[in-house]
């Protein structure tokens, strides 16, 4: 089984964009969310994207007129983003959002898609949201995003198409333990020598909506808005 950045960086990373799907649609949802949940900011604040990934929620916020700092362990996904068109004014930094402080405190900062899970215990959760709290001005707003596993995926339904085209198709399966998921992911990719796969697992920690808001809220947050949405929480706080 791999660490979360092993399998990011040697097997998901180079299938990440693909895998995530129409890249403008997904900016324009997150768009909407994000001009509904956080407070109007003066033009040119800066907002720091952790866990950026490919770059969804930092493209979101650069259309709300952010200023926009992409942190993500990934080099590999991160120039991804940076070579999109109209994106290159996001300053992408290759860094563990866990440890990464900003020269200066931010207004307003996201940790979105399935990233928080990617941590390895409660304890660790704790340390971040501290961690974030010290990096944001007071009264900053902090939004973030997880997927919703509080019902066991049992059987067959433990199985997931995640995405298909006519020469790729990219399966998860998902074993649920009381505090963590074990990931499979498996990739099959017809090639001049047929149909080939690939596989790699890892861990991810398997949260709650309610024992995360008490964490964050023991380091200082508030809570500003709450809604589950597409399997995932989504969460909106005030430090």
């Amino acid at each position: 089984m791999s660490d979360v950045k092993s399998h990011y960086d040697q097997f998901l990373a180079p299938l990440y964009t693909w895998v995530a799907g129409d890249f403008e649609k997904l900016v324009e949802t997150e768009r909407a969310y994000l001009a509904k949940v956080l407070k109007a900011s003066k033009p040119g604040a800066k907002a720091l994207d952790l866990g950026a990934g490919h770059g969804v929620h930092s493209a979101a916020l650069l259309q709300l007129g952010y200023q926009v700092e992409a942190v993500d362990t990934s080099a590999t996904i991160l120039e991804a983003l940076k070579s999109r068109k109209g994106h290159a004014t996001i300053r992408t930094v290759a860094k563990d959002m866990r440890t990464y402080r900003p020269l200066a405190p931010v207004e307003t900062c996201v940790c979105m898609g399935d990233t928080l899970a990617h941590l390895a215990s409660y304890e660790e959760v704790a340390n971040f949201a501290a961690h974030v709290h010290s990096i944001l001005r007071p009264g900053a707003q902090f939004v973030m995003s997880f997927r919703d596993f509080t019902k066991d995926l049992k059987n067959t339904g433990r199985g997931v198409l995640v995405r298909e085209e006519e020469n790729r198709i990219f399966d998860c399966f998902m074993f649920f333990g009381t505090t963590h998921i074990e990931v499979i992911d498996a990739v099959h990719e017809n090639t001049s020598q047929g149909w080939t796969l690939r596989t790699s697992s890892y861990r991810k920690l398997r949260l709650t909506a309610e024992e995360v808001i008490k964490t964050f809220k023991a380091k200082g947050f508030s809570l500003v808005a709450q809604e589950n949405s597409d399997d995932f929480v989504r969460i909106c706080l005030r430090s």
